[in-house]
């Protein structure tokens, strides 16, 4: 589970795109994979076009869009990867995962982990 999870939030990130604004703090959209325990942020940056394809994109892999940043509900840490200068961050959820296992599913996806 753990590969495919990093596979689709990788795929996810492409759709994002590259985008010359500073990525900031504010997030522009999530997405919440709740079977697999986890949402990622999107960024403020990204361009109304960018958003609209990953939402779309959030749909067709089962996940539930929201233009607001993921619940911090049961979370036990947060990755973050930067990739063609867009910066995502998955949350992962104690349903699923505890901080062992969110920080090795972070450390596949080649990101930063938080607790």
């Amino acid at each position: 589970m753990k590969t495919k999870l990093g596979t689709l939030f990788l795929a996810l990130a492409a759709v994002a795109g590259c985008n010359s604004e500073d990525d900031t703090a504010s997030v522009g959209g999530s997405c919440n994979f709740s079977s697999l325990s986890s949402c990622v942020d999107y960024p403020s940056s990204l361009l109304a076009a960018q958003l609209t394809a990953l939402e779309s994109t959030c749909a067709t892999a089962t996940g539930v869009w929201s233009d607001s940043a993921c619940t911090t509900t049961g979370l036990v840490g947060k990755c973050t990867v930067t990739s063609e200068g867009i910066t995502t961050t998955t949350n992962y959820y104690s349903t699923l995962f505890d901080a062992t296992t969110a920080q090795t599913a972070c450390t596949a996806s080649s990101g930063t982990f938080t607790p």
